[in-house]
């Protein structure tokens, strides 16, 4: 079984610190270039815009993101070298060509390079950046053009973090072998009076089972539900036809098959021919969707993500996909938050925070978290620093109050170079909230545990045990013969209200 979640507590870590620092001062042209949080000098030469580009003064914008610059001026090609890529490009022309691992492609300008008034040879910074495999942004409010190489920030991110990335290991036989697969989960929610304006508290609870097969993305399960929705009557006498929804809610039986390939899933259950009828589906009707599409919909290319959970690849890789993927804003600010958010990461998650045992031939990692060894590790960060001493004395007790209440306890146990368990305990108890969280992986089984209380709010309550075991049993991700597929995402959107707001300010249907 993979156990990949502490990859995930990695990446929360990053995106819960990213946005703090504000630190690069605005410099004093109209229009500026940075790299890697820097302005770069140019040399008495101002960027000039034309027709909405920003154009940079070419060689002191090449030289400083590293690439060795040549002018030829019997053919008036300018070339760029960085280590194994090579940029040329000619005046007065609007394509570049890049050639990179013995490969040849051609990148078009919406402006050709030309020569100023000046006498100083513009280009587009964010073409010859992305040339150059860097990231590209512009900052509006310091009308700025932001480049960073974020190579550089994650360049150690496999040494630094080679104990997490323990728990990424996975035999290159597991995504051939099927397993059969049985796993049971129960979940409760209970609403205050306070939420539900009755007498007594509302409790809803559901259970399940998840029975079947899977061998590397494909996979066939049976899913058995009972959800307890007697509750939401609040003692009221309800007619027929609700008694009986909520009877049906208490044995739902759902057939699942999914073809990895495609990314293709397919469900068929009696209650979707109870419910939905007037639609056309009936006991054959098998419904159809793709978990794969919200991949498309971030611009993710869902190929690369199935050759990602095929092959894992190395934190580098998982991190430069990430920042390649995404369309968060740029500013000037984004290199150094990005830094120093990785600093405290390293700090409380890298290697240099675990303690190592060994205990009767195997190897424990150990790495217990409070809160307030974050707050440690920001003040380590000149950056980070800054930003909590702008606070309040109060502020700042507050702070330290609070995270002294959250603590993360992991325990990684490796036999013989091979991870075989993770655990991890996380608890918060805050006046206003209180959680825990368990979660324990080996290599065919699996457990989760949370309380989640909001006082006279609510309470949630989930355990799941998940056990895989192999077998010789084949996947079968067919469908009968005589199945009618409904593909429910070419449906059209159902549009269940409309609001709008009234001249007094109600929201009216």
């Amino acid at each position: 079984m993979k156990k990949r979640w502490f990859l995930m507590t990695f990446m929360a870590t990053l995106l819960l610190y990213a946005g703090f620092v504000h630190t690069a001062a605005a410099a004093d042209s109209e229009y500026q270039i940075m790299f890697n949080g820097t302005y770069i000098s140019l040399e008495g030469a101002q960027p000039q815009n034309v027709d909405g580009k920003v154009m940079a003064p070419f060689r002191a914008t090449l030289e400083a993101l590293g690439a060795d610059v040549t002018w030829d001026q019997s053919s008036r090609t300018i070339t760029a070298q960085k280590e194994d890529t090579i940029l040329s490009f000619t005046m007065g022309q609007d394509a570049i060509t890049v050639r990179e691992n013995g490969q040849t492609r051609t990148v078009q300008m919406d402006v050709p390079p030309f020569i100023g008034t000046d006498a100083t040879t513009y280009v587009d910074p964010q073409v010859i950046a992305e040339a150059l495999g860097y990231k590209v942004g512009w900052d509006a409010v310091g009308q700025t053009v932001v480049i960073i190489d974020y190579a550089s920030i994650f360049a150690q991110a496999d040494e630094d973090f080679s104990i997490l990335m323990k728990t990424m290991q996975t035999d290159a036989e597991d995504m051939e072998q099927a397993y059969e697969t049985a796993g049971e989960f129960t979940a409760g929610m209970t609403l205050a009076e306070a939420l539900t304006g009755t007498e007594e508290p509302v409790t809803i609870t559901m259970n399940g089972s998840l029975t079947g097969l899977q061998k590397g993305l494909d996979a066939e399960m049976n899913m058995v539900l009972a959800f307890d929705l007697d509750d939401l009557l609040m003692g009221e006498t309800a007619d027929a036809e609700t008694l009986q929804a909520l009877e049906d809610l208490k044995n739902i039986e759902i057939a699942m098959k999914m073809d990895g390939a495609t990314g293709d899933v397919y469900m068929n259950s009696p209650l979707f021919a109870s419910y939905m009828g007037e639609e056309g589906i009936d006991a054959n009707t098998w419904l159809k969707t793709n978990s794969y599409t919200s991949y498309e919909q971030m611009g993710i290319d869902p190929q690369t993500m199935m050759d990602m959970t095929v092959n894992p690849p190395s934190l580098y890789e998982i991190l430069m996909f990430f920042v390649e993927n995404s369309s968060a804003e740029i500013t000037v600010d984004t290199y150094q938050e990005t830094s120093a958010v990785y600093a405290v990461a390293k700090s409380i998650l890298g290697d240099e925070a675990f303690t190592v045992q060994t205990v009767d031939g195997q190897t424990v990692y150990t790495n217990a978290i409070n809160g307030t060894d974050i707050i440690e590790a920001m003040m380590k960060n000149w950056d980070l620093r800054t930003m909590l001493e702008s606070m309040t004395n109060q502020d700042q007790n507050d702070l330290r109050n609070i995270l002294s209440q959250m603590n993360l306890n992991l325990t990684l146990t490796e036999q013989e170079g091979k991870m075989i368990r993770s655990d991890m305990d996380l608890n918060i108890d805050l006046p206003e909230l209180v959680l825990d969280c368990t979660m324990s992986s080996g290599e065919t089984d699996a457990t989760l545990g949370l309380i989640l209380v909001i006082p006279d709010g609510l309470e949630i309550l989930f355990d799941m045990n998940m056990v895989l075991q192999e077998t010789d049993q084949e996947v079968d991700i067919s469908l009968p013969p005589y199945a009618e597929i409904l593909d429910i995402d070419a449906m059209p959107a159902v549009e269940v209200y409309d609001l709008e707001t009234t001249t007094d300010g109600d929201l009216a249907a």
